[in-house]
């Protein structure tokens, strides 16, 4: 009796790339399709990258500016005693009466 084995090997390749750019191989392959598809691709991640750096600047500002302000209206409220509800409790007092 007589047997035929035959073998199969599958390959499977997976490439996983990160980042604002397209990996270099995708890039080309655009390059193909259309002539400045790189050089275009290239320019709108620096300009996304600008814009976010010059977006983070001014958010870390606002929330300093807050802070600030924040800090100064209770150092105010405190030296009037305006909003101060503790020093409005030392005055209360409080009866019990028995009956």
């Amino acid at each position: 009796m007589e047997h035929d084995t035959k073998s199969m090997v599958a390959l499977r390749q997976m490439n996983i790339f990160s980042g604002p750019l397209p990996d270099p191989i995708t890039l080309k392959e655009y390059g193909k399709v259309y002539k400045n598809a790189p050089q275009d691709i290239v320019k709108m991640a620096q300009k996304e990258q600008n814009f976010r750096h010059s977006s983070t600047y001014l958010g870390q500002f606002s929330a300093l500016a807050i802070g600030i302000s924040g800090l100064a209206v209770t150092a105010y409220s405190g030296a009037n005693e305006i909003f101060s509800l503790f020093g409005k409790l030392q005055h209360i007092t409080i009866q019990h009466s028995e009956s």
